[in-house]
């Protein structure tokens, strides 16, 4: 549905919560819950991989939270510099989060383009991806253990669109 038309923002404003869809329903949401939650139970050290912009800090902070202080868990954030690393994952980054130790990456507002990057560290880190972006044409990273996406193709709900698209 597109907000720019005034009667289709107003339905979205004044929704009832019985249109909200079930989250389980969020690609492999579920499949993510279970890797995070045995990582957190073997000890795994977990790095949360966000973006610097409003969402990706929101998004690592709320998750970082949650994990150290409700689950007691191993986990570190990481918010790459907007001037010498750019958006997103890097190789660097991976490649010091590896050297330290973490075993899992759950990337928070980026990671849906970078199959590339889950690729080349796969075997030394595992990956949960979750993003609103746009899905490259070659669809979701292959490489990753789990992918929550919007645009997932295994997510049911009608219409599903990403960030760039509303």
């Amino acid at each position: 549905m597109a907000y720019a038309q005034k009667q289709n923002l107003n339905v979205f404003l004044t929704a009832d919560q019985s249109l909200l869809l079930a989250p389980a329903g969020l690609g492999e949401v579920e499949k993510a819950a279970d890797l995070i939650l045995a990582a957190v139970k073997a000890g795994t050290k977990i790095a949360v991989f966000g973006d610097y912009d409003v969402d990706g800090v929101c998004a690592t902070s709320i998750l970082f939270d949650f994990l150290y202080r409700k689950l007691g868990a191993e986990v570190v954030p990481y918010i790459p510099d907007r001037f010498d690393e750019g958006y997103g994952m890097n190789a660097d980054a991976l490649q010091d989060l590896a050297d330290s130790g973490t075993g899992l990456v759950i990337t928070v507002d980026c990671g849906i383009r970078d199959e590339g990057l889950v690729s080349k560290f796969a075997g030394r880190l595992e990956f949960v991806i979750t993003d609103h972006h746009t899905l490259p044409p070659e669809g979701v990273p292959v490489s990753a253990a789990a992918v929550v996406h919007p645009g997932h193709p295994e997510t049911p709900y009608p219409d599903a669109t990403s960030a760039e698209q509303q």
